[in-house]
């Protein structure tokens, strides 16, 4: 039970990257409510989880950017897919660049090549990133803005749009099914206060 109350508290913890593998002894929310918080760039680019990557003051600024250079059939990109996916979810964008690696697109394609706009997040040490160089040559982007948090660039090449796919199922199918399993409750209860009564 002490090992296990441990465990919960202070969530020990091994992080892999690419580069190296790091191991925390106290790494629990729990424990990071007591500690100051690290610059916001740095807990979305390193994935912190024990604090949100919201923040009003850097995150609003970048959705009215969003909205004010993009149509509602736009597509937007992100390097970082979880902030990508909140930017999406507050600009009412769709977004290229999936929040979960194992939910892929049923069909391939480039995302930064469907994106209208891309939203690169900075550098923790403030270096310009190699690969939004490369980027940026590649696909032609043009430097929309800047915040504090990120650059915003325009792929006037942009050949996405928002494409809904129809239900599998038909609606009035689905209509059909629940009227169905609404009707065979209503006659159950009715059967059953017949026989109690």
């Amino acid at each position: 039970i002490l090992m296990l109350s441990f465990a919960i508290a202070f969530a020990p913890s091994l992080k892999f990257t690419k580069v190296s593998t790091a191991g925390f002894v106290w790494d629990s929310a729990f424990v990071h409510l007591f500690s100051p918080d690290r610059p916001l760039n740095e807990r979305i680019l390193m994935g912190s989880l024990d604090s949100s990557m919201y923040n009003q003051a850097h995150i609003d600024p970048l959705v009215k950017i969003i909205r004010e250079n993009t149509k509602d059939t736009d597509i937007i990109f992100s390097n970082i897919p979880y902030a990508g996916g909140m930017l999406s979810a507050f600009s009412g964008r769709a977004t290229s660049s999936g929040m979960l690696p194992e939910v892929n697109s049923p069909v391939n394609f480039d995302p930064l090549s469907a994106a209208k706009l891309s939203i690169w997040f900075k550098n923790t040490d403030g270096s310009f990133s190699e690969t939004l160089k490369n980027y940026v040559k590649e696909y032609n982007l043009i430097p929309v803005a800047e915040t504090e948090l990120a650059y915003v660039y325009r792929n006037n090449a942009a050949a996405g749009k928002i494409r809904i796919p129809p239900p599998f199922v038909p609606v009035p199918v689905l209509l059909l099914i629940l009227s169905v399993a609404a009707a065979v409750i209503v006659m159950d209860l009715m059967r059953h206060n017949n026989v109690s009564g």
